[in-house]
């Protein structure tokens, strides 16, 4: 790839992402697809101009340039007739949503903390509210959503697009005309701590080739913004796992992984109120598809699969999410369509419950 491609761009402007998707030459996604990714798009980028957020727009603009430069279509076309950067765009509405609903998670942290029997054994840190737990901690300013966002838009391409620490801090350090490569001016250090907390997020995310096993884990739950980065993707990958290419497995295997990781992070996830409920969603999702494999191999009645996925549903229905994409309904909706189209082709399973997910983005908290 061209320097002048990755590191030459002035970060601060805008690629025109409809005419990337649009005008690909070698395209398979049909209409229905780029369109679904584009809508994707211009919700985050509103909110992201809405709230200043430039690094995680710079963030975007180089995974673009990263991926359209890969010489692997699979890098921005997925086997499923979807856009690969609906994967990227997901993540950073997850934590869209964690921000604009900071009341209604706490609110569900109260209810959940109150009757810990609802909480993981692994995510109770007290029987009482006051178990010094800091609710709102994470992802209460601008500046901490930038930060995670940006990590979320980048999170595999040191591991997948060659991206290296040092050129990534160079692309983020053009974003501010004032901020040279020596020296950050009036801003007691601000922006050095943003560059430094996006780039080392991406690095502790970033699996090595001489990496023990469970390497990645331990880094990722150095820092809570890091390890909330990697919940959100392990969010997105389950809800999606059903009817990708892995066999039953795989992603069992790749479930009791989930559940290594979330054992490994909990003294760090249960020490805010944001992690705990991302936590916790990990724990329900992983939970879910098992009862879905026990269903399918005729361990368990539908009945009881039904009754818990619409548990599930009431229970994280937030309007902040596009029905296409809410990690839950999709994990159910998935789940549920499988299990009754394998026994009756013509039912459309799921549907009730999709129906009951988020919209687009509502009006902007101020």
């Amino acid at each position: 790839m061209k320097d002048s491609i990755k590191y030459q761009f002035e970060a601060a402007n805008d690629i025109n992402f409809e005419r990337v998707i649009a005008n690909r030459e070698d395209s398979t996604l049909t209409e229905d697809a780029k369109q679904n990714v584009i809508s994707l798009y211009k919700d985050v980028n509103l909110a992201m101009r809405e709230y200043g957020l430039k690094y995680a727009r710079a963030s975007f603009n180089l995974l673009v340039m990263l991926k359209e430069e890969s010489t692997k279509a699979s890098r921005r076309e997925r086997r499923d007739d979807t856009s690969a950067y609906i994967h990227e765009i997901a993540q950073a509405t997850y934590n869209l949503w964690i921000f604009e609903n900071r009341a209604s998670i706490t609110k569900w942290l109260h209810t959940r903390t109150g009757q810990s029997r609802k909480l993981h054994p692994n995510l109770r840190s007290g029987t009482k509210l006051t178990d010094h737990r800091d609710e709102n901690r994470l992802l209460m300013t601008p500046m901490e959503l930038d930060i995670a966002m940006a990590i979320a838009f980048n999170h595999d391409s040191m591991e997948d697009l060659g991206l290296s620490p040092n050129r990534f801090k160079r692309f983020l350090m053009s974003v501010d005309k004032r901020v040279s490569t020596m020296m950050y001016a009036n801003d007691n250090g601000r922006v050095a701590y943003i560059i430094s907390s996006i780039v080392q997020g991406v690095v502790n995310l970033s699996k090595k080739p001489n990496d023990k096993k469970h390497a990645w884990m331990n880094r990722a739950k150095k820092n809570d913004i890091a390890l909330l980065a990697k919940s959100i993707d392990r969010m997105h990958n389950l809800a999606t796992i059903i009817g990708s290419d892995r066999n039953e497995s795989k992603i069992r295997a790749y479930i009791a992984d989930t559940r290594e990781f979330l054992e490994r992070s909990a003294p760090l996830l249960r020490k805010n109120g944001t992690t705990t409920y991302v936590g916790q969603y990990l724990y329900d999702q992983c939970e879910l598809l098992e009862l879905y494999f026990d269903v399918k191999n005729k361990k368990a009645y539908l009945s009881v699969l039904e009754k818990k996925a619409n548990e599930l549903v009431e229970e994280y229905d937030v309007n902040s999410v596009h029905r296409s994409i809410h990690p839950m309904l999709c994990t159910v909706g998935r789940a549920m369509t499988d299990i009754l189209h394998s026994r009756e082709p013509n039912l459309v399973a799921g549907q009730s419950a999709q129906q009951r997910g988020g919209h687009a983005r509502p009006k902007l908290a101020s």
